[in-house]
């Protein structure tokens, strides 16, 4: 039977999630009060009465839901994370509806969700076949895929057939599982062969230790004798193979330096601003645009407040059924429950929508399976009127950053269009007023800027705002990047010095913004100002030291103060990159190769390629 308590618990959740989504349509301003208005009506018409499951079961969702609500509306730039806040609302809601509907439609869900996996894991064994060595079968990564179907198999054997079971039933659930597992090894992922063999040998170990040998034998074996396996785990061919330690480093620095949080949605931003540099000719050929887990990922957004959020439940969940480990077994949910958590750990997958319904979709399941909690574990829901005005209190306060910034983001959005129309003057209102609305927004600030610089706003005073907002979001690079933009056109040499200095802010540990250094130094060239364009080569090999148009640049102005010597090894060595970048991956290329019109320059000064 449909649970009210926890059906209204769904409807809070879905009026925030519509509350707080973005249609990109004209002003709302009418349909955010509705919501509102909506969200109060749904707590204020909580029924009375005792949960059916524990107070925990309702309380994590909601109070995650919450959390990131709050943390959604203040975030400096509120479109980066409504993603993320949408995903985890869908996710959460579904978790509630699933417990409040009958214990079969989970298990259907779970279903539809093997026959979907099957279809994929198909088309990777094909794609691995034919002519993919990592397949992904429409995957944005393998290593997601891989994540997908290492749980999907592990709860195929959990669900196989009994003995009594017809034949044709047993060896179609053999085949599906074989499927599944082939599919996850035709990833080559090295986070799913671990998550599949770990939680192969979980239920190993429920048989005989003999059992678990055979499966970690069978790990090794496959790693060892499989050479697209092995050259994965041995690192061969990937030079970012051993890098995840280094993101996990650079982002427990980032969690130290920021204990609440950069913000949802700009841990890539943070992650680059930090910088991850790598052993090889080049430090930076790719920027590391999450942090490999999704604890560290969560933490470095959201701080301390994060890590909880994605260490809480799925360890409590595992200790509810460690209490009940007799129906289901311990080992089948230890299995399932580590197919989903090795992959989290080393990657962000639960960043994938289809994974994250999964898991809630096993975790309701597995609740519904657990023996009913006794009275005293359950809670009474807002029996009283003052609790349920408490409750609404609580929730319209910790929408209200949410709601500001839903209604900022739409009033930039009109003075967006406004000025896209050649309007800035009617633009500007909107865009005042997305700014005092959500005066931490970031966006809404740059915004402003921009319409005021149009209608006539004196340069020293943007770049003056554009300063102090640079200072009051040192994790995003935008408004030192917008700055040295400002002042892009300007010949006076002191400004130019000011432009070093802000990109050098914007660009370093970032690889590849080395190219903003080589075009504007290039420009200084042609300005005839030597010193300014060396300035900017030295801040370029700062970061790259093995750029190839940099070395060239490098040498030019030394051939320029007749020091022909020195001129002359970073020539030949501009040379030497140019030529091991042919072997090196796309990313290093573009930062060790030299352009023509380096080439061209290194012939004038008689340093042809060796």
């Amino acid at each position: 039977m449909w649970n009210r308590p926890l059906l209204i618990a769904v409807l809070v959740g879905a009026v925030v999630l519509w509350a707080t989504s973005l249609d990109g349509g004209t002003t709302h301003v009418p349909a955010l009060v509705l919501r509102g208005l909506v969200v109060a009506a749904a707590v204020w018409l909580w029924p009375r009465g005792p949960v059916a499951f524990p107070a925990a079961l309702v309380a994590l969702p909601m109070g995650t839901i919450t959390a990131l609500a709050i943390a959604l509306g203040l975030t400096p730039t509120f479109g980066t994370g409504s993603q993320a806040f949408v995903a985890a609302c869908c996710v959460c809601v579904l978790f509630l509806l699933l417990l409040a509907t009958p214990q079969a439609t989970a298990l259907r869900l779970l279903k539809l969700f093997l026959g979907v996996g099957a279809v994929h894991a198909v088309v990777a064994i094909t794609q691995a076949v034919l002519w993919d060595s990592r397949a992904s079968a429409g995957f944005f990564n393998p290593n997601y895929l891989a994540a997908f179907l290492a749980p999907l198999a592990i709860l195929a054997l959990n669900h196989f057939p009994k003995s009594t079971a017809p034949r044709s039933r047993r060896l179609a659930a053999t085949a599906l599982v074989g499927i599944l597992i082939l599919g996850v090894l035709a990833t080559r992922s090295r986070s799913g062969a671990l998550a599949l063999f770990a939680s192969l040998g979980v239920l190993a170990y429920a048989r005989s230790w003999r059992a678990t040998l055979l499966v970690v034998a069978l790990g090794v074996a496959l790693v060892v004798s499989v050479p697209s396996l092995r050259q994965r785990f041995a690192g061969m061919g990937d030079a970012f193979a051993y890098s995840r330690t280094d993101i996990w480093a650079a982002s427990v620095r980032i969690l130290l330096e920021h204990p609440l949080g950069v913000g949802l949605g700009n841990a890539a931003t943070a992650l680059r601003q930090e910088g991850v540099p790598l052993a090889g000719l080049v430090r930076y050929p790719r920027l590391a645009n999450d942090a490999h887990s999704e604890p560290l990922n969560a933490a470095i957004e959201l701080g301390w407040l994060g890590l909880l959020l994605t260490l809480i439940p799925p360890l409590w969940l595992l200790w509810l059924a460690w209490r009940h480990r007799g129906a289901p077994p311990f080992t089948a949910v230890l299995s399932v429950w580590s197919s989903f958590a090795i992959p989290a750990l080393v990657s962000t997958s639960l960043h994938v929508p289809i994974i994250a319904l999964l898991a809630a979709t096993w975790a309701a399941q597995l609740c519904r399976e657990l023996p009913k909690a006794p009275a005293t574990a359950t809670v009474s829901c807002l029996p009283r009127r003052w609790h349920r005005m408490g409750a609404a209190i609580v929730m319209v306060v910790a929408l209200l950053p949410t709601l500001a910034a839903a209604l900022s983001f739409e009033f930039g959005q009109q003075a967006l269009r406004n000025r896209n129309e050649g309007e800035p003057a009617r633009a500007l209102p909107w865009a005042t007023a997305a700014t005092r609305v959500a005066p931490w927004s970031l966006g809404a600030a740059l915004l402003e800027l921009s319409v005021r610089r149009e209608l006539g706003a004196t340069p020293d005073a943007t770049l003056e705002a554009l300063l102090d907002l640079a200072d009051q979001y040192p994790q995003d690079p935008t408004p030192v990047v917008r700055a040295a933009e400002l002042l892009r056109p300007s010949t006076v040499p002191e400004r130019r010095l000011l432009e070093t200095e802000l990109w050098r802010a914007a660009t370093l540990r970032d690889g590849k913004n080395v190219r903003h250094y080589v075009e504007w130094s290039r420009a200084l060239l042609r300005a005839n100002d030597p010193a300014a364009a060396g300035r900017a080569v030295a801040l370029a090999l700062a970061v790259e030291p093995n750029c190839g148009d940099c070395l060239a640049l490098a040498a030019w102005l030394h051939h320029m103060e007749n020091h022909v010597d020195r001129a002359y090894a970073l020539a030949q060595q501009a040379w030497a990159m140019h030529h091991a970048a042919q072997t090196d991956t796309e990313a290093a290329r573009k930062i060790l190769s030299l352009q023509p019109g380096s080439q061209r320059l290194l012939s004038e000064m008689q340093s042809p390629a060796p």
